[in-house]
């Protein structure tokens, strides 16, 4: 994910040399072209305002690929894991040490899991992406053990928003909790947002002694 299309904010402009299936906006602009159409705007209105999917150039420009609509909704999370493999490979065979940042698109709403998951969860739509976005991290991870250096690679995993209280099955979402935090993504409240109401994960591979922050 990224700020704005704006070149200041680009992954490029950032320290990033590359840029692949990226999305530059909310993944909820992929509802916006029907709403759009019920209220009788114009074709033009709706195609300026649809979201697209960006990847950059040899010189670092970004540029759109291809639409970002329900239909690629489906496709997008397979999509932002297929090149994570081939660059794992080949920069784990460099001495330098690599930094690889992966922006998923799930579990956002809306529900979109693709043909491959769709009905396999009993937690309906919701927990279909769920048990993809499982997967496809997976598939990540799989890359730096069939690169040999899963023993030199720091993984960390990070959430964003904090949760959903509403529940429902067949749902875009799936009721959990702030744990001691009051309120919901969307509230006011300090449950609303911030790393430390999602879930943080890592796979340290240094001795714990090399862990208390006094080591790099």
């Amino acid at each position: 994910m990224a700020s704005g299309a704006g070149g200041q904010s680009w992954p490029t402009n950032q320290g990033f040399d590359e840029y692949r299936v990226g999305i530059l906006e909310t993944t909820d602009g992929t509802l916006y072209p029907e709403s759009m159409r019920r209220t009788g705007l114009p074709e033009s209105v709706i195609e300026a305002t649809q979201p697209q999917i960006w990847e950059s150039d040899e010189d670092g420009t970004l540029k759109p690929v291809r639409v970002y609509d329900l239909d690629y909704r489906r496709q997008v999370e397979g999509d932002i894991a297929m090149p994570r493999a081939p660059f794992i490979a080949s920069h784990a065979k460099d001495d330098e040490p690599f930094f690889l940042y992966v922006g998923w698109s799930h579990v956002h709403y809306p529900s979109g899991a693709s043909e491959e998951f769709m009905g396999r969860s009993a937690a309906g739509a919701y927990g279909d992406m769920l048990m993809e976005h499982d997967h496809r991290v997976g598939e990540v991870l799989n890359a730096i053990d069939a690169a040999g250096i899963r023993d030199n690679t720091l993984v960390v995993y990070l959430s964003d928003n904090g949760p959903v209280t509403h529940e429902g099955k067949d749902d875009d979402y799936l009721g959990s909790s702030a744990g001691p935090f009051r309120g919901e993504v969307g509230g006011v409240l300090e449950g609303r947002l911030g790393a430390r109401d999602g879930p943080l994960a890592q796979q340290d591979p240094r001795p714990q002694k090399q862990r208390d922050g006094r080591h790099s």
